[in-house]
C-alpha cells in the first residue's frame, strides 16, 4: 500500500517562552503609579493615585504604595492586582522602606521627622530615632542597617543607624543637604543625591559601606524633585523636569540610556519580576509566556485544554473527514495523516485510481 501524508502541524515537546524583560521601574506622578521596562518603552498605568510613595519587597516581589491623600499604605502584586491595605499613618510619611527578610516597615513620620518601625500587619509600631533632619530612608535587610539621607542642620549627608546595636553614625559629610539614596546591598554600596545651596546644583555620589565615597557627577542642574533607585546592573536618576529616568552602569558610572516618563513623576522604585516560564509550569505541548507579575499556557494547535494540561485532538472523528476520498485519516500527536486506501495509488498529491 502507497502511503503519504499530510503533515498538518510539527509538534515541539520542548516549551518555548515569549522574551520579555524582566527589570521595570515603577513611577509615580500627580495621577497615577505607572512602570516602564528598564530598558525603556511604553509606559503601563497600574493605579491611580497622586503623588503616591514607593517602596519594594523583593522576596515575594510586590509593590507598596503609600498614598498621601488617604495617610495608608498598600501592597499589591506588580500588574497592580491584589491591592491589601497594610495600614494607615497619622501625619503622614516622608519616605519608608520596606525589610522584605524581617517583614517590617521603616519610615520618617511627618511632620516630626523620626524615625519609626512597624510589622507588616501594622502591629508593634516602634520609635527609633528621634532626629529631624533625616530626609530619605532605605534598610538593608540582610545586615540590619539603616541607611539615611539627612540635611544640612546637623552637618551631616548620609548617617547609618545599626537596628541590632543601636549605634548611629555620620558615613559622610559634604555640608550640603542629601535628598535621596538607593543603597546595593549585594555590593554594599550607597547611590545618593545632594543638594549644594551655594553652587544651587545636585551632586550625585556613591559611597561603601566603608565610608568611601565617590562623585560620579556635579553638574546636575535642579530638576524639580530628583529621586534614585537601583536594580541589577544599574542605577536610575529621576530628572522630573526633563521627564527621563537617567539609567547609570554601575560599572562605569555612565549614563546609557535616557527613559521617557509621563506626568511630571515624583518617585521611582526599581523591581524585577520572576520569568515563571524558566520553571516549566505549563503542558509539554502548551507554550508559555510571560508577563509581569504572571504567565500564561496556550495549548498548541492540534491540542486542546487549559495550557496546565493539554490532549491531543483527533482530526480524524471531530469534525468533517480531512482526507480526500480514496484515502483513510490516522490520528497522530497533535497533527493526523492520510494514507492510500487499498486499491488506491499515490501520484504524487494525493490519491487517485484503484489497480486493475
Amino acid at each position: 500500500m502507497s502511503i503519504f501524508a499530510i503533515l498538518v502541524f510539527a509538534a515541539l515537546v520542548t516549551q518555548s517562552s515569549a522574551t520579555v524583560p524582566l527589570e521595570f521601574i515603577f513611577y509615580a506622578n500627580a495621577t497615577h503609579v505607572m512602570y516602564v521596562p528598564s530598558n525603556g518603552g511604553g509606559s503601563t498605568v497600574i493605579r491611580s493615585a497622586a503623588n503616591t510613595k514607593l517602596g519594594y519587597d523583593a522576596t515575594t516581589r510586590r509593590l507598596y504604595v503609600f498614598e498621601e491623600i488617604s495617610s495608608k499604605l498598600f501592597s499589591m502584586k506588580l500588574d497592580g492586582s491584589d491591592s491589601q491595605e497594610m495600614f494607615g499613618i497619622g501625619g503622614g510619611i516622608k519616605r519608608f522602606s520596606v525589610d522584605d527578610i524581617n517583614e517590617k516597615i521603616y519610615y520618617i513620620s511627618n511632620p516630626t521627622g523620626y524615625t519609626n518601625s512597624r510589622n507588616f500587619d501594622g502591629s508593634n509600631p516602634t520609635e527609633l530615632l528621634r532626629q529631624g533632619d533625616l530626609t530619605d530612608i532605605q534598610v538593608d535587610s540582610t545586615m540590619k542597617l539603616l541607611f539615611f539621607a539627612a540635611d544640612e542642620s546637623l552637618e551631616r549627608d548620609l548617617v547609618v543607624h545599626n537596628i541590632t546595636s543601636g549605634e548611629v553614625r555620620t558615613l559622610y559629610n559634604a555640608n550640603s543637604s542629601s535628598i535621596r539614596l538607593t543603597i546595593d546591598r549585594l555590593n554594599q554600596i550607597i547611590y545618593w543625591i545632594s543638594y549644594n545651596t551655594e553652587s544651587n546644583s545636585l551632586m550625585l555620589r556613591k559611597t561603601d559601606y566603608n565610608d568611601n565615597t565617590t562623585v560620579i557627577t556635579s553638574s546636575f542642574a535642579p530638576s524639580g524633585r530628583p529621586a534614585i533607585t537601583q536594580i541589577g546592573n544599574y542605577y536610575y536618576v529621576l530628572d522630573s523636569t526633563e521627564s527621563v529616568i537617567r539609567k547609570y552602569d554601575k560599572a562605569t558610572d555612565t549614563v546609557v540610556q535616557n527613559i521617557t516618563v509621563y506626568g511630571g513623576a515624583t518617585d521611582i522604585i526599581g523591581t524585577n519580576d520572576l520569568d515563571e516560564c524558566t520553571q516549566d509550569p505549563c503542558d509539554p505541548f502548551a507554550d508559555c509566556t510571560n508577563f509581569i507579575a504572571g504567565y500564561s499556557c496556550v495549548c498548541r494547535s492540534g491540542y486542546t485544554g487549559n495550557g496546565s494540561v493539554c490532549n491531543d485532538i483527533n482530526e480524524c472523528t471531530e469534525g468533517p473527514d480531512p482526507c480526500s476520498d480514496g484515502s483513510l485519516c490516522v490520528n497522530e500527536n497533535g497533527t493526523y495523516r492520510c494514507d492510500c486506501s487499498p486499491g488506491y495509488t499515490h501520484n504524487g498529491t494525493h490519491c487517485n485510481g484503484k489497480y486493475i
